[in-house]
Parts: C-alpha cells; structure tokens; sequence
C-alpha cells in the first residue's frame, strides 16, 4: 500500500470506536485488514470511514479473518462510490433521500422549502 495510506490508518485505529476495549485489542487484525485493502484497490486506497466498517466487521466475525476480509471487500465494493473521486455514489443516495423525503414527509419538505432550505 502507498505510505499515505498506511500513515492515515495508524492515525485513524487508536481512535476508532476508542471507548471499546475489544476494538482496541483487535487493532493488529484491523490495521492488516486495512492496509491489505489499500495495496489490493490502490484506485480507492485507504478512506477515514473505512476503519469503522473493518472494525464492526473483525470484531464480530474473528477469529475468522479471511471471512472478515471477504465481507469487507464485498462491502465496500458495493460502496467505493462514497469515496471516489467527484463521490459518484453520495450524489445518488442524496437525490434517492431527497425523494424519499419528499415523499414520506410532505408537510416537514413543505415547510422546508418555505424556510428556503431545499430547492
């Protein structure tokens, strides 16, 4: 992995979900975990938010490690639009939330655009 990523995951792990002694004991799986992650999808790399999904997912699937890294994997390919370039898949969940919204709270969206804060 490139050294920036690396540097931002050991600066991001003793702060991850930090008032939980079983993340921190796990911190040597999470760092590997991430920093396998990083080398294997260099595009992606290493993003902060990631250590709190590779910190749910060793926890509670160690000692199973390579099951931890398959559904980490998995996940965050099914999400690495959050952390691309130009954030191709926020954009696309704020336009579905905004539907949604619109939708499900007519009266609180109304109101909204009265007070100017949405188009």
């Amino acid at each position: 992995p490139r050294e920036v990523d690396v540097s931002q995951i050991r600066k991001d792990l003793p702060r991850t979900f930090a008032e939980h002694s079983e993340v921190h004991r796990c911190e040597g799986e999470i760092e590997a975990l991430l920093t396998y992650f990083a080398a294997k999808d260099p595009t992606l790399g290493y993003c902060q938010g990631m250590n709190c999904i590779a910190a749910v997912v060793v926890t509670r699937l160690r000692p199973d490690l390579a099951l931890a890294r398959a559904r980490f994997a998995k996940f965050i390919g099914n999400v690495r639009g959050l952390w691309l370039a130009g954030f191709p898949l926020l954009h696309l969940g704020a336009t579905a939330f905004e539907i949604l919204f619109k939708k499900q709270f007519e009266d609180l969206s109304a109101f909204f655009r009265r007070c100017g804060m949405t188009e």
